[in-house]
């Protein structure tokens, strides 16, 4: 028709001059988005890097037949994984025979999934639990749920005491109501708290105070002295030594049967006395001169230069010097006097320095136990 024409750039005026179509689809090609007739829009031609469309047997490349060519097609083996991601898969973008390995079916591939078998637990974490990382099937031990599997949980059961602690407190670690007591709620069972109730004293000396180591306002009382508490001044166990002189000289205050071993009966117990049997010489220099320092009637000789008194006096007699010092001791004299150096014992060998070293020594960690608490309830 004219109108045809015109929009073609022909006239109708003109015989035997019509437009070209060159598809012979009755479209002239000035109007024809696809001019070769090739099943692709000139402009997508273009697009896909065609320079023309006038020739049909071009075509742009089109590898999985969508009609989105593959420079501009995002999946161009048309096989459900985008080129770009079956690149970092290291799967093939440009054959759908090739497709990334994806265990879950999540469309993420096993390379780039935290969780290959989609089971709830990373890789990473399967691998560390010994677990199979690819089959849901499998999944770590896991008792209180908290997706830290057992073989690494530093407390199984989830009461929020470690296995450890609960092994040491004699408490089931797999078992969440098996928890360790825990009076004064410090997080150390009452099992290895040495003071349960938190009260600043420990147990064991408000077992020696009397006062209650479960019982926080109970505590040792300090009326009589700075360093001993009022209860070590009492003979609780009434053998005739008060508390505080059990302690010191290793008895047991809670014991009748139990007292201090004391030679001369002078209140002063034989661990802490220089002189045991009250004879005036010093138990190390009877050792020292060959006498018995549990013997008051046996003295060393007068000349032994090894003599120390006590307290700078003089015995009231020694034994005179044997006239052969050569002479050998017979049987009797010499087993009774080593049977007296072996009763001495290891704290006291007659070694007078030696028994004031462990007085001192006693005293201070006695004194370290009750001062912090003293300074403490001062504050």
């Amino acid at each position: 028709t004219a109108d045809e024409e015109d929009l073609c750039g022909t006239s109708d005026l003109e015989y035997g001059v019509s437009a070209m179509d060159m598809d012979q689809d009755g479209i002239c090609d000035f109007q024809d988005d696809d001019a070769d007739g090739d099943g692709w829009p000139a402009q997508l031609e273009i697009l896909c890097g065609r320079t023309s469309d006038t020739d049909p047997r071009s075509k742009p490349a089109d590898m999985d037949g969508d009609m989105t060519c593959d420079p501009l097609d995002n999946d161009r083996d048309g096989d459900g994984w985008p080129n770009n991601l079956e690149l970092r898969c290291n799967s093939n973008p440009d054959t759908e025979k090739i497709v990334p390995l994806d265990s879950d079916g999540d469309g993420t591939c096993n390379l780039l999934e935290p969780d290959t078998d989609g089971d709830g637990w990373s890789d990473d974490d399967e691998y560390v639990c010994k677990s199979d990382p690819f089959s849901e099937l499998f999944r770590p031990r896991d008792l209180d749920g908290d997706f830290i599997c057992d073989l690494v949980d530093t407390d199984l059961d989830g009461d929020t005491w470690s296995n450890e602690d609960e092994a040491a407190c004699s408490t089931k670690p797999e078992v969440a109501t098996s928890v360790p007591d825990d009076l004064d709620g410090d997080r150390v069972c009452d099992r290895l708290d040495d003071d349960m109730d938190n009260d600043g004293f420990f147990n064991e000396l408000e077992g020696l105070c009397a006062s209650d180591p479960m019982d926080a306002q109970d505590v040792p009382k300090y009326t009589l002295d700075d360093e001993w508490c009022d209860a070590m001044f009492y003979d609780r166990d009434g053998d005739g030594w008060d508390s505080k002189n059990e302690t010191l000289c290793g008895t047991d205050p809670d014991d009748r049967s139990f007292r201090p071993l004391d030679t001369d009966g002078d209140g002063i117990c034989n661990f802490l006395d220089v002189d045991d049997d009250g004879d005036g010489v010093t138990d190390e220099s009877e050792v020292l001169c060959g006498s018995d320092p549990r013997d008051r009637k046996n003295l060393p000789r007068s000349d032994c230069e090894s003599i120390e008194y006590v307290g700078g006096g003089q015995a009231s007699e020694l034994a005179e010097p044997e006239e052969d010092e050569e002479e050998e001791e017979d049987a009797p004299k010499r087993s009774a006097r080593r049977s007296a150096e072996e009763d001495k014992g290891w704290f006291n060998l007659g070694y007078g320095w030696i028994a004031q070293i462990m007085i001192l020594v006693g005293a201070l960690v006695t004194a370290a136990r009750i001062r912090p608490v003293l300074e403490k309830d001062n504050e």
